[in-house]
């Protein structure tokens, strides 16, 4: 809720473009006598008047950009894994095949790479090359070189 305070004055006020709360001039006032406008003596801002909070207020609220990245690809790998676990159990019986780029492989089988561990072959792209469903997620690898 607004503060009392004439034309003029200065307050405290939330700016969004300092995101902290700085000192403000009101340049409106209500019906009531509260302040409605009001610019930043910082940054020459014009607002609406806002409760002030902080800096540390609004910026602990904020995600930065690593934090989504790494609770993205925590969902993708609990999801490529969830994917792995059912496509796995379809070839449960099969023998994995040691992956080689000269080796020819079909939708449905059941391989070993070096690195990726054991795979299922999801799909055939020609020419010459097979998606491969790992743990970690799918990958697209070469064969029939």
């Amino acid at each position: 809720m607004p503060v009392k305070a004439e034309v003029g004055a200065e307050l405290d006020s939330q700016c969004g473009r300092c995101h902290d709360a700085t000192k403000h001039k009101v340049l409106t006032q209500d019906d009531k006598g509260r302040a409605k406008r009001c610019e930043c003596l910082v940054c020459g801002a014009k607002h609406l008047w806002r409760k002030p909070t902080g800096k540390e207020d609004f910026v602990s609220k904020r995600k930065t950009k690593e934090q989504r990245a790494a609770e993205a690809a925590a969902k993708a790998k609990v999801e490529a894994a969830a994917t792995f676990e059912a496509v796995i159990a379809e070839v449960a019986d099969q023998e994995a095949t040691d992956y080689s780029i000269r080796g020819s492989f079909s939708a449905g089988q059941r391989l070993r790479h070096k690195k990726f561990g054991e795979g299922v072959v999801t799909k055939v792209v020609p020419p010459g090359r097979i998606e491969v469903c790992f743990r970690e997620g799918t990958r697209s690898l070469v064969m029939n070189r």
